[in-house]
């Protein structure tokens, strides 16, 4: 099972470009839009309020509200068609404000993603972890617990092995820096990462779980009914086909 922490664990303190901000800003401004278009509707709900109030109030004040047959068909197609372009307008603004979101959406992520990782070469990429994780002990997730649970995925018997495929190594960079070198350009390596655990280092050393379990012999080990992982859950009890229990780790 060894149901531990992600790779998922990106900092967050990285000073924010100002392309990411200026994307921010852009994505504030379509806000701004929106309450413009509001803005608009409420407005043409009052023009044609106001318009009907001006026709209606001075016969009202006479005691009678007659309004001449002859006015009524200009009256409801103009009343109509005002309606039809007022809600085509509003219309087409709120698909242009949605498409443009989507797009800043996307290019947004995609600058913060470059800030998370990149690729210092075709075959080194470089990852950011996130400042101050903890693992379920209290014990912080750093660029050396990472190191380990890759290694220790490259090395049998894991049956993550196929995942890092091509990893030639993982190295610690600083703290919260890892390299990974590759043999041969791979662009796929962030997504395949995910399907890495995390574990902490120390806890695995101290309960002689250095290496994966090995499925294929059966083999049962402290990790196969514990964990130590970084979630906003912490496992209390596995029994397996049986009961999961889990409690609300605080410090997530």
């Amino acid at each position: 099972m060894e149901p531990t922490a992600r790779l998922s664990s990106i900092q967050d303190d990285i000073p924010v470009s100002s392309e990411v901000r200026e994307l921010e800003s852009k994505l504030e401004a379509l806000d701004g839009r929106d309450l413009y278009l509001w803005s608009v509707a409420v407005l043409v709900a009052v023009i044609v309020s106001a318009g009907f109030l001006a026709l209606a109030v001075p016969q009202l004040r006479s005691g009678t509200f007659e309004v001449s047959t002859r006015y009524l068909p200009a009256l409801f197609f103009g009343f109509v068609v005002l309606v039809i372009l007022v809600n085509l307008y509003l219309l087409e603004q709120r698909l242009g404000l949605k498409r443009s979101r989507l797009e800043l959406i996307r290019q947004l992520i995609r600058s913060e993603a470059a800030e998370l990782m990149a690729q210092i070469d075709p075959l080194t990429w470089r990852f950011h972890l996130r400042a101050g994780v903890h693992f379920h002990d209290g014990s912080l997730f750093t660029a050396e617990d990472a190191v380990f649970s890759f290694e220790r995925a490259l090395m049998p018997p894991s049956q993550r092995q196929f995942v890092l495929k091509g990893v030639k190594r993982v190295r610690v960079v600083d703290p919260l820096t890892i390299d990974f070198e590759l043999s041969e350009p791979d662009a796929s390596l962030p997504q395949k990462l995910e399907l890495v655990a995390m574990m902490n280092k120390r806890w695995a050393q101290q309960h002689h779980v250095e290496r994966a379990q090995d499925f294929n012999a059966r083999q049962e080990t402290f990790a196969v009914r514990n964990a130590n992982g970084t979630g906003a859950y912490r496992l209390e009890r596995y029994e397996p086909d049986v009961r999961t229990t889990l409690k609300a780790f605080p410090q997530w």
